[in-house]
């Protein structure tokens, strides 16, 4: 007795510390056998990035062991491959393989194309936490308290790996050049930007003295201020001195936005916080909300760091139902123990032995490694209920024995002995039952081996508890029960008993009653049975075989639907839409939702349509939101409700596209996607964009379908200019300076950055807007030939109007369409 004592101690304050060390999580952690390569190639359409860059890679990378399948997708100016290997694959070591590859061919790569970059895709890429910052300030100065307050602070919490600071503008030194003055001056654009990159570095130039005197040599050549970037000489010679100021001016300032957020209707700047691919996440939440007051604190009055998402809510959420649940059935299990066994200490006996037995099932998840997620505590509630068989049968022949007339001790020694075997038996054949999903295959196997796993180790816990803690209680705790007790626990309730009865006995006294009757009708009716034994075998038979005619109504997915609280939407207006009009069309939007009482908080980010999860952006007609709504208590209707009831009220908005989805976290690689996806490949663009139509159509009429969508949407409206290289020449001229030139006048170029204390800022060299209004406008820029005369760009180039593609995909380097559906 003191053994098995001092091991029940143990078992429990280990089981105890254990339960306290367990990491709460959604779904077992697991790792993606996925990984992308992400290339840059600026300025360049789909089609060159297609021919020069990811087929290049794509061939590099197929042979890379253990690859099943290689998918790209070349966009303007990048190149994204994805590549996926089979489930058990070490994604570290295939991660290494790819670097090895992409090494033998960047030789091969065209000039301009940035360093290959090789990340592993998996759920911690998608942020855990969504924040949002605002208050009464320009949208530049919340991106500055977000970039110098915000971001450091939550950068160094443990579990964190990257912040990253979405929308506001970012102040720049702005370069503007006049071309009319350069083309005067004879001097060249590339001259600007060269000589802004050359006069802005320090050099290291080693050391100088000798013995304790010698010191570090540098050259300090950064620039200290705005006056000394305007006074910077492009041209020296004996007639004249050609300086910065006299060609440019040169300002602070800020460039157009290209993406406005608003939370709330105010202006804001999202922040998203991705974990570390080892850390939990309700840990890194809870590291980041108690670090938020001295953040808060940091911040200038008036200025506000709002929840978006928080994976964390609604993982603590589901595991705080799951053990809610759990606990609900433990009693309901207790109640009907006593109920049947009409003896108190018998029931306590066996409930002590549940908890018990929870104990030493949370050390062995503990040092197995299994997380408490709702995977994991659904196993311990389905082995709830078998968890108390073991003790039950144990402590009924314990009762069977002492009412023999047994002693205590030789009863418990002996009633376990009888059983245990035939327990045992029964213990290992359900976990026989449970053991094969452990070698199930791919992405079921990772989610629900812990299911198999947490099931087996209950069992057997119980087993042990069973044959150990159950006859030594029943010895203590049946020391005060008389043998006359014993005789009369069956005793039939209509008989009288003698004595005033228990409060036990009173209480279970109408529901034996009722047993006594159900068990005498059982009886009768398994006679009946048993002489009509074909009779029953038919019906069993019919009963089986038409029960799989249900299964078309009842349903099948993975994983249901869980109401997560989260509503994402997208919204995208014909290409070529600016900002004011993506923003005109998202407020009216953003009006209708504020109008649901289910609403708590909305976050719009215009010029965005990439959410919240991985290689995320968009563009100026592009715009998306993030519907928080309110606790599960406080509103009537779920995440789905909400969502199909926008979907309704989103019809009155003419001229855009609205895409409804629910949940936040099962956007994550392996988990998401559309429920309809189908795959045409082939090499010729028109035939495939001509199929994935007809295919579209057909989908369409299908009972059941919606949003159904195709990867040819309108094509990305470009202005092409043809450079005549023979005629740029004639004039002295190089290709990449009159590229260089529609830089300019577009987007700008950027030289190099500005220090100033701790900030950078670019350093912007670009042309006043006039020169990019169109295509005329852009044709009147004046070059300066090195031969000493002018040159318009008109000249030398021809301006065409073409609908190039948006993206051109590639599945196991063959291109490939989709046509998708809800």
């Amino acid at each position: 007795s003191v053994t098995v004592l001092m091991v029940v101690c143990i078992v429990v304050l280990l089981g105890t510390i254990s339960f306290m060390g367990l990491p709460l999580d959604l779904f077992p952690a697991f790792e993606f056998p996925v990984a992308a390569v992400i290339t840059s190639y600026e300025g360049a359409a789909p089609p060159e990035v297609e021919n020069l860059v990811t087929r290049t890679l794509e061939g590099a990378l197929s042979t890379v062991q253990g690859l099943e399948n290689i998918s790209s997708t070349s966009s303007p100016g990048q190149s994204l491959i994805l590549l996926e290997f089979g489930w058990g694959t070490s994604i570290d070591f295939a991660v290494q393989d790819l670097r090895d590859n992409l090494d033998m061919v960047r030789d091969f790569l065209p000039d301009g194309t940035g360093d290959p970059m090789v990340v592993k895709a998996d759920p911690s890429m998608m942020p855990v936490v969504y924040l949002s910052l605002s208050g009464n300030r320009e949208d530049w100065e919340l991106r500055r308290l977000a970039e110098d307050i915000v971001e450091p602070r939550l950068e160094r919490l443990n579990g964190v790996a990257t912040v990253s600071i979405i929308g506001g503008r970012k102040q720049e030194i702005e370069v503007m050049l006049d071309p009319e003055l350069l083309a005067h001056y004879n001097t060249s654009l590339d001259t600007v930007t060269g000589t802004l990159g050359r006069q802005n570095y320090n050099v290291a130039a080693g050391t100088v003295g000798g013995g304790s005197e010698q010191r570090h040599l540098r050259a300090i050549g950064e620039f200290s201020s705005l006056e000394e970037i305007r006074n910077l000489i492009l041209i020296a010679n004996p007639n004249e001195t050609i300086l910065l100021k006299d060609v440019a001016e040169v300002e602070l300032a800020f460039p157009e936005a290209s993406q406005i957020n608003l939370f709330n209707n105010e202006t804001s700047i999202g922040i998203q916080i991705q974990k570390q691919a080892d850390a939990n996440t309700v840990q890194v939440s809870r590291n980041i909300w108690n670090a938020m007051e001295s953040i808060e604190n940091a911040l200038p009055e008036g200025v506000y760091v709002h929840k978006v998402m928080d994976q964390a809510d609604f993982i603590t959420e589901s595991i705080v139902d799951v053990f809610r649940t759990g606990a609900v059935g433990a009693f309901l299990a207790i109640f009907i123990l006593l109920l049947f066994l009409r003896n108190f200490r018998s029931t306590l006996v066996v409930s002590i032995a549940i908890p018990i037995s929870l104990m030493a099932t949370f050390s062995l998840m503990y040092f197995y490694g299994i997380s408490l997620n709702i995977i994991s505590l659904g196993g311990l509630a389905l082995g709830l209920g078998i968890m108390v068989d073991n003790s039950i049968v144990v402590l009924e022949n314990i009762f069977r024995f002492r009412q023999e007339g047994h002693k205590l001790s030789e009863a418990s020694r002996s009633g376990a002995t009888q059983v245990s075997g035939a327990i045992t038996a029964a213990t290992l054949t359900t976990v026989i039952v449970f053991l094969p999903v452990v070698f199930i295959q791919g992405f079921a196997s990772e989610i629900f081996k812990d299911l198999a796993i947490t099931v087996s180790f209950a069992l057997l816990a119980s087993l042990l508890i069973a044959l150990t803690v159950v006859p030594l209680l029943s010895a203590r705790l049946f020391q005060i029960i008389s043998v006359k007790q014993l005789e009369t626990k069956y005793e039939d309730p209509d008989e009288a008993r003698e004595g005033k009865p228990g409060l036990v006995y009173r209480l279970t006294e109408g529901f034996n009653r009722y047993y006594t009757r159900l068990e005498k009708y059982y009886g009768r009716l398994l006679h009946k049975a048993l002489q009509r034994r074909k009779t029953v075998i038919a019906v069993f038979l019919i009963s089986f075989l038409g029960s799989f005619a249900l299964i078309p109504l009842v349903g099948m997915e993975f994983l249901p639907e869980m109401d997560e609280g989260i509503v994402n939407i997208s919204i995208e207006l014909p290409r070529g839409s600016d900002l004011d009009r993506t923003g005109a069309v998202s407020r009216q939007a953003k009006e209708m939702i504020r109008q649901l009482p289910e609403v708590d908080s909305v976050n719009l980010s215009i010029g965005g349509g990439g959410g919240m999860g991985f290689a995320s952006g968009g563009s100026s007609h592009q715009a998306s939101m993030e519907i928080t709504l309110k606790d599960h208590a406080e509103r009537e209707q779920s995440d789905q409700e909400v969502a199909e009831e926008l979907r309704i009220r989103f019809r009155q908005i003419a001229g855009a596209e609205f895409s409804v989805r629910t949940g936040g976290m099962m956007a994550a690689p392996g988990m998401g996607g559309a429920p309809i996806s189908i795959a045409v490949r082939g090499a010729d663009l028109a035939e495939l964009e001509r199929l994935t139509d007809q295919m579209a159509s057909l989908i369409e009429a299908a009972p059941g379908t919606r949003e159904v969508e195709t990867s040819f949407k309108d094509g990305r409206p470009e202005l092409q200019a043809f450079v005549n290289k023979q005629a740029a020449a004639d004039h002295g001229l190089s290709f990449a300076q009159v590229a260089n030139t529609l830089r300019a006048a577009g987007q700008g170029i950027v030289s190099t950055r500005y220090r100033t204390g701790s900030t950078e800022l670019d350093t912007r060299v670009i042309f006043p807007e006039t020169y990019s209004a169109s295509a005329s406008s852009l044709g009147s820029i004046p070059l300066s030939s090195p031969y000493g005369y002018r040159v318009m760009l008109q000249e030398i180039t021809t301006f065409i109007e073409e609908e190039g593609p948006v993206s051109i995909q590639r599945v196991n380097q063959t291109r490939s369409a989709n046509v998708e559906a809800q």
